[in-house]
């Protein structure tokens, strides 16, 4: 048993040096699609014409805008429940542990101008991130610190108590750009966007139990991770028929090297200025839309996410230096969406998002801090919502996205070595979002 808590002293030391780093924590993919009210009510925008939320999904359909100025400001409310359950086979039984609270504020705000065969946009919104993981019972990782800590205590400290996580990420994305119609039929535009990182980790455990009679030890970690990059967007946009709209787009890949900042550490898990890297990773999106009749229209979307091509980093805890990202492999999204009008005024809408991860290392990937606490695997949404039109100039949004994931699903624990530990793995997530569109 020594043998064994011992080879658990220096795997779980070296593993939780390595994970607690820039990392997302929203659970889905590093590039949010869930940008706008519009996207949640529908679940496909890449081929949007009708909102200057185009301005992120389908920058190029913005002359397709009549003229004026486009205004959509929206916000979304996040209600996620992911969890964990395991048993470390060392006598403490089956823990489990469950996301604790909301993210109350995902705002976007969009605005286009259109004159003729020009539009210029820009904008804010959250690209990555834009939630909390909030374990206030503590998670797995917290547990494997507990452990460490015991373990360096050399039985000065019996047990663990109060254990907590809160980790949260938000990628501020600010944006401009401009849209051209050289042919009649085929929109072209270009936009630069400007992200501001910040990734804030906060984690503790107490000692307690102390056969020499010692006070309690609360030991804490508090830090903060902050990283600028600049990307591109490049998108197309052609109509085929005046009923047919495609639509394609490119970002690029964005470089962002965080550097730590250390308010607390009694932990040594993080450097104060140490750097690491964790970028947005390039997207291909493709869109189209089809008006059937006057009164429905259906929407298809596919994204591609470039995250093998992208710099996350390396690990050599297993004594092997692999990267996050050839662990994590690329993405997909494949949305579809039926809108009907109801009345001049009211349209209702019902889609569905399918987002399908490729794990070459899925195990290994998972002991990235953030992973068993985000549950960052394949799932299925639920997208509807309503559309009304006070008048001319204001229309209201409001969407309900219901997220699913497979039950049960079965991850090993590698930074729990030499220790043979699968981790049962749940997730749910429930979205909220109101928006409003303008014109002028």
């Amino acid at each position: 048993m020594k043998k064994t808590m011992k080879f658990l002293q220096i795997n779980t030391l070296a593993l939780l040096l390595a994970v607690f780093t820039a990392g997302n924590v929203n659970g889905q993919i590093d590039n949010l699609a869930n940008l706008s009210p519009d996207y949640v009510r529908t679940g496909a925008r890449n081929a949007a014409t009708d909102a200057a939320d185009a301005a992120v999904y389908n920058p190029a359909g913005l002359n397709q805008l009549e003229e004026g100025i486009h205004l959509s400001i929206g916000n979304q409310s996040l209600f996620r429940k992911p969890s964990h359950e395991y048993d470390l086979g060392l006598g403490e039984g089956r823990k489990k542990y469950t996301q604790d609270g909301a993210d109350w504020l995902l705002p976007n705000i969009y605005a286009a101008w259109r004159k003729k065969n020009l539009a210029v946009y820009g904008g804010y919104y959250i690209s990555g991130g834009g939630a909390t993981a909030n374990y206030t019972s503590g998670s797995i990782n917290t547990d494997l610190i507990g452990m460490m800590a015991l373990i360096e205590a050399q039985g000065a400290y019996q047990s663990t108590k109060d254990n907590y996580l809160e980790a949260s990420s938000a990628y501020s994305t600010f944006f401009a750009g401009i849209a051209v119609t050289p042919l009649s039929k085929l929109s072209v535009a270009m936009s630069a966007k400007l992200i501001s990182a910040k990734n804030v980790t906060k984690a503790g455990v107490t000692l307690f139990s102390s056969p020499l009679e010692l006070p309690d030890a609360p030991l804490a970690l508090n830090s903060e991770e902050t990283a600028t990059g600049m990307g591109f967007v490049f998108s197309a946009n052609y109509a085929l028929t005046e009923g047919i709209m495609i639509a394609t787009r490119y970002e690029t890949n964005v470089d962002l090297d965080f550097e730590t900042k250390t308010v607390a550490d009694d932990l040594g898990l993080a450097i104060d200025g140490s750097k690491s890297r964790r970028d947005l990773p390039a997207v291909f999106g493709f869109g189209a839309q089809v008006k059937v009749s006057e009164k429905i229209t259906v929407m298809a979307d596919y994204n591609y996410y470039f995250q093998k091509n992208a710099d996350w980093g390396t690990t050599s805890a297993t004594g092997v230096e692999l990267e996050w990202s050839e662990m994590a492999g690329d993405a997909s999204l494949y949305g579809i969406s039926f809108e009907y009008k109801i009345t001049d005024k009211l349209s209702a809408n019902l889609g569905t998002v399918y987002t399908a991860f490729d794990y070459p290392e899925k195990d290994m990937y998972f002991t990235k801090a953030g992973a068993f606490e985000t549950v960052i695997d394949d799932n299925i949404s639920i997208n509807t919502g309503v559309k009304y039109a006070i008048n001319d100039r204001f229309a209201i949004n409001a969407g309900l996205m219901q997220n699913i994931w497979e039950k049960d699903v079965k991850v090993k624990a590698l930074n729990a070595y030499p220790l043979d530990v699968d981790v049962t793995t749940n997730n749910s997530m429930t979205t909220v979002a109101l928006g409003v569109n303008m014109k002028f």
